[in-house]
Formats: C-alpha cells, sequence, structure tokens
C-alpha cells in the first residue's frame, strides 16, 4: 500500500514523497524530483531532506502526530474499524488532517 505525499505550492499540490507499506514495515521516502526542486523543503526536522528511505521509527513520531489523541483517535478507529495503532490507515484516511499538514 502507497500514500503520496504532497505540499500544497503556489503552483498546486507537488508530490513530494511516499509513505509505503510493504509486508507489514513501514517507509517514508522524499521525490526524487521534489529533492532537486530549489524550494524543497522538508516535512519536519525530524525528517530532513535525503535520498535514502526513512524507517518506521524515524518516521512514526511525524505521522503519528498527524492524528487526534485519546478519546478522538479511538472514536475515529471505531468508526472505520481499524485499530489506534494502526497510523498508516488512519493517516491514509484523510480523516482530520490539516490541508497542507501531510
Amino acid at each position: 500500500m502507497e500514500l503520496i505525499v504532497y505540499r500544497d505550492c503556489p503552483e498546486g499540490p507537488v508530490p513530494l514523497g511516499r509513505l509505503v507499506r510493504e509486508n507489514g514495515v513501514t517507509s517514508f521516502l522524499y521525490d526524487v524530483d521534489y529533492l532537486s526542486r530549489g524550494d524543497a523543503a522538508a516535512v519536519s526536522l525530524s525528517l530532513p531532506l535525503r535520498p535514502e528511505p526513512f524507517t518506521e521509527e524515524e518516521l512514526l513520531p511525524y505521522f503519528k502526530g498527524l492524528l487526534p489523541e485519546g478519546e478522538a483517535l479511538e472514536n475515529l478507529c471505531r468508526s472505520m474499524g481499524v485499530l489506534t495503532t494502526d497510523y498508516f490507515t488512519n493517516v491514509s484516511s484523510g480523516v482530520n488532517l490539516r490541508r497542507g499538514a501531510v
């Protein structure tokens, strides 16, 4: 499963990277074309621009931080039929994410 992550730019949304889950392992990788842009910016200080993929351990704090917490997360997950620990499915649903947050 793959989720394309976009950045809002004056010319419209620009793909900046991919959040990928394969065989139960999740990684994040910046798009090569995005990295070559003069205005490329990291999505987070914890995920600096680089061509190598980030491990789940590296990406989890940022992407999990986009989700609601506590009871709001529990209600969201219950309504979608997913576990509260399944941040990938929750992030990919786009529910409660600010426009441009990802």
